[in-house]
This record gives C-alpha cells, sequence and structure tokens, in this order.
C-alpha cells in the first residue's frame, strides 16, 4: 500500500436516513459503506493517509481495515485513475425558452409575493415589480416572440410560459400570443410548447377552453391544506383563496387529460412540508414542488435562519415517507428530492449549471424589457434589452461562462456538480452579484436534499429506482398519449 496521504480528488462524508455514504466528488460516485469505511475516509480528509490508518488500526481489526483499504483502491479513492471530465460548453446558446410576463396584476395578495416592487395593486391601480403599467401591450408580446424566434437558431423545439403576475388577468393577449406562434410554426417548421404558471383561481369555461384549445400545460400554485393555504394566499380582501384553486383544478382535470404540478412555497410561519407533500398528493397532484421563501421582497413571508433548520429537518421526514411510499408500491413525486435522485442514481454528465437562465431561457416583462428570468425583472442591472433595441445576446455571455468551476463559493464544494451553483436571483439577493452562491440559504437546502437523494439510492433496490425513474417522466407530461 503506497503511504500517502489519499485522495485522487475530493470526498464528502455524511449520514442521512440511517446510510453512511462515501462521495467521490472527482467521479460524481457515491458508496454506501460499513463504518469502517466511512471513518476511515472522513479521517483522511481531515488528516494524513497514514494517521488515518494508524488510528484505524486501533479502533477495528486488521482484516477489516485491510478489506477496507482494498475497497478504496477497487473504487479508485487511492489513485489517479480517473479520467478528467469534459469541460463545461460556454458557448453563447440558442434560446430555447421565453417567460412571456403577460401582466404583472394579480388578484392575490401573497405574503411572500417577491414581486412587490413600489406600490402593488394587481386589480390596475398601481405597479408590480417597479412597472408603470399593468397588462403587457399586444405590440410588445409580438416583437417579443418574433426575437426570441430569431434567437432560436437552428433549434426546432421551443417553450413559451405565460407568466405574472396571474396570467389569466390577461387571457387575451395569451390567445392572441399562442395564435401567433401557430402560424410561425406554420412558416418556420418549428414546434413551440405553451404553459402557464397559475394561482387558480380564474379557470373558467373560457380559460379551459384555451388551455384545451391550445394544449396548454398547466402548474398551479397552491400551498397545502386550506388552513395553511388561505394564511399565504388569500384574495385580495383577505378571504381564502384554497376553495377558489380547487375548483379551477377541478375544471381543467374534467376538460382534459394530463398531469397537473403543484408548486408550494414554504414561508414563515407556516411550514409543514410533510403534511402539504401528503394532502396534495392525495388530492392527486402529480408532482408537487416546494420552494422556499428565499431572496428579494419577500420578507413578510421570507425564512430567517431558524426557519431554514427547520425546513431541512422538514426534508427528511419528506425523504423518509418517500422512500417508505416506494417500498409499499406507491409513489407520488417529490420534485425536489426526485430529480436528485435520478441525477445521483446514474451519472452521466456533471452539472455546470442550476438553470437555463440567461443561457437557454430569457424572460420578456410586460413593457417590454428582457431578463436572464422572471426572478429578475425589475433588476435594471441585468436588463438584457429590450423589444425595441433587440436582445443584447453578448450580455448573456456572462451566464455562459459563470459555470461552478469559475466561481467562488462554488468551485471548492462537494455538491457542484449535482446543483449546478444555485439559483443565479439568490446569489444577486445575497450579495449583490452572480458570481457567489447563497451559501447560507439556498445551498443549505440544495446540499441536503442531494445527500438525503443519494441516501434514497442507497436504500431503494434497483427495480424501486427505475419505477422512481419512470414515473418521474410519466408525471411530468403535461398530456397523456391516448
Amino acid at each position: 500500500m503506497r503511504q500517502e496521504r489519499a485522495w485522487s480528488g475530493e470526498v464528502h462524508c455524511f449520514q442521512a436516513l440511517d446510510q453512511r455514504i462515501v462521495l467521490n466528488v472527482s467521479t460524481s460516485l457515491f458508496y454506501k459503506v460499513n463504518n469502517i469505511v466511512f471513518d476511515l475516509v472522513n479521517d483522511a480528509s481531515s488528516m494524513e493517509w497514514d494517521a488515518a490508518l494508524k488510528r484505524a488500526k486501533k479502533r477495528f481489526k486488521a482484516k477489516d481495515v485491510a478489506d477496507a483499504v482494498a475497497y478504496l483502491e477497487q473504487e479508485h479513492f487511492l489513485d489517479n485513475s480517473a479520467k478528467k471530465a469534459a469541460s463545461p460548453n460556454t458557448r453563447l446558446r440558442p434560446l430555447s425558452t421565453l417567460e412571456l410576463c403577460v401582466t404583472h396584476g394579480c388578484n392575490l395578495a401573497c405574503r411572500y409575493c417577491y414581486g412587490r416592487h413600489g406600490d402593488a395593486d394587481g386589480n390596475g391601480k398601481g405597479p408590480l415589480y417597479g412597472s408603470g403599467i399593468v397588462h403587457m401591450p399586444e405590440s410588445v408580446a409580438l416583437k417579443a416572440v418574433d426575437l426570441f424566434w430569431a434567437g432560436s437558431g437552428n433549434l426546432k423545439e421551443l417553450n413559451l410560459t405565460f407568466f405574472g403576475g396571474e396570467p389569466f388577468m390577461n387571457l387575451p393577449l395569451m390567445r392572441t400570443v399562442a395564435a401567433y406562434c401557430r402560424k410561425k410554426e406554420a412558416e418556420t417548421g418549428k414546434h413551440i410548447h405553451f404553459s402557464v404558471v397559475s394561482n387558480g383561481t380564474l379557470l373558467n369555461e373560457e380559460a379551459i377552453a384555451f388551455i384545451k384549445g391550445f394544449k396548454v400545460s398547466v402548474q398551479i400554485s397552491i400551498d397545502g391544506p386550506a388552513a395553511l393555504h388561505n394564511i399565504n394566499r388569500p384574495f385580495r380582501d383577505g378571504t381564502g383563496s384554497y376553495d377558489a384553486v380547487m375548483e379551477g383544478v377541478r375544471r381543467v382535470r374534467s376538460a382534459r387529460k394530463g398531469r397537473i404540478p403543484a408548486r408550494i412555497t414554504a414561508a414563515h410561519g407556516a411550514m409543514d412540508n410533510l403534511g402539504v407533500f401528503r394532502h396534495l398528493t392525495d388530492l392527486g397532484f402529480a408532482s408537487v414542488h416546494i420552494e422556499p421563501a428565499l431572496g428579494g421582497g419577500c420578507e413578510a413571508g421570507g425564512l430567517n435562519t431558524e426557519d431554514l433548520d427547520e425546513l431541512l429537518r422538514q426534508e427528511e421526514a419528506v425523504a423518509r415517507y418517500f422512500v417508505e411510499s416506494i417500498q409499499g408500491g406507491r409513489y407520488a413525486n417529490y420534485h425536489g428530492l426526485v430529480r436528485h435522485v435520478r441525477g445521483t442514481r446514474v451519472v452521466h454528465d456533471r452539472r455546470y449549471f442550476y438553470c437555463g437562465a440567461g443561457r437557454g431561457l430569457i424572460c420578456v416583462s410586460n413593457e417590454g424589457e428582457f431578463y436572464p428570468c422572471h426572478r429578475f425583472v425589475g433588476v435594471k442591472e441585468h436588463c438584457l434589452g429590450t423589444v425595441d433595441t433587440g436582445i443584447e445576446h453578448e450580455q448573456r455571455r456572462m451566464f455562459h461562462a459563470l459555470h461552478v468551476d469559475a466561481r467562488p463559493g462554488c468551485r471548492s464544494c462537494w455538491a457542484r456538480y449535482f446543483c449546478g451553483g444555485g439559483c443565479w436571483n439568490h446569489a444577486h439577493t445575497a450579495h449583490g452579484g452572480l458570481e457567489q452562491p447563497d451559501e447560507n440559504g439556498a445551498c443549505r437546502l440544495i446540499r441536503r436534499q442531494i445527500e438525503l437523494a443519494m441516501a434514497a439510492n442507497a436504500i431503494l433496490d434497483v427495480s424501486d429506482q427505475a419505477i422512481v425513474s419512470g414515473i418521474f417522466d410519466e408525471t411530468t407530461l403535461p398530456y397523456l398519449k391516448v
């Protein structure tokens, strides 16, 4: 045995769901190990290899230590044989997704809304996101679509998300845009998929006809059982919106086949992730995504340090329930966990970016200004052009260059190739720039979710893992094949 400090690369040791896990960061492979291997790796990460080996021999039987060392050699922890990963692709990407903020108005008064820049009033009496108008004019929308189409290059599959505010406050514009895109499809041979993020309260017959006619996939914002949801998401007169949301969901389900994902915000004073997850899956939501109220503009319901500690404990409770459900033949898609279950089960490529914001994705505000995504609307320093001047594609290069190996705080983090660096907006809110991630907020949550996903994979057998992957795909389809 060579007498030198381990390792060929970085390692990360942790315990979750009663499992001992060792991650080889260099290869992105994780291992469920016994306590001897775990302690040996853990010690060798903070001291010289000889010292760690000597300590292990004092605590465990010589044969068991020898077996542990042989295992580490076999898995390439003690050599430099791991293949060097490919460099991240920093070339300017064509645009594949447009977020169209058809309105900044909203009929709800969610207490954690990050869009409240200035005197917000969704009924048209004042601006949101610092805007001087509420609804997006038709001329702005159509110019934005043209610029997006031109920026899509040779891509054949495109995506357009109607965003708000509450998009259905401007349904006429959505219809106009969808019809215009269908015309451009015929002219260019491209295909565009429509989606909408809605609070679900305005899904009347007219809205359902639009959803059905243009095959629009719908994501519903709902925060759980009525008591909790109504605290977070009341109408502007203070009354609860839960019943109206559920009526909207019922109408969508009765009108067409397909899946409805739910998006939940975990806010200060109103967190019960396990209860929310079970409630929404019992109601038939195929996918549940819980997002913490982090970042600027959501101070009324934003999470503090104690809230985040509690959120991490709740994530483990949900992960246990998820694993038990799979083992019992039941399945529900807890999106924040399942995407990491998939990402850590079979590693194909390193993840150098968290999302496509500023890269393949761009957002246009109701006034016609382009931004990396909807979270940046109104943040003028990150404006990427206007519908009149065009998209400033050279400014988008910054979002291609800031991969995890180039960002302080990311390049030394064990989770970087599974995380991709976290939300750009969280970084901007925490530090005023994009280079440094939100270490004390979002980073803590993502790291724990990745650990829990690896532990879940360690518990589940191969057939269960395959079920997770297959049903995840099925539950994220907006429409069922008939």
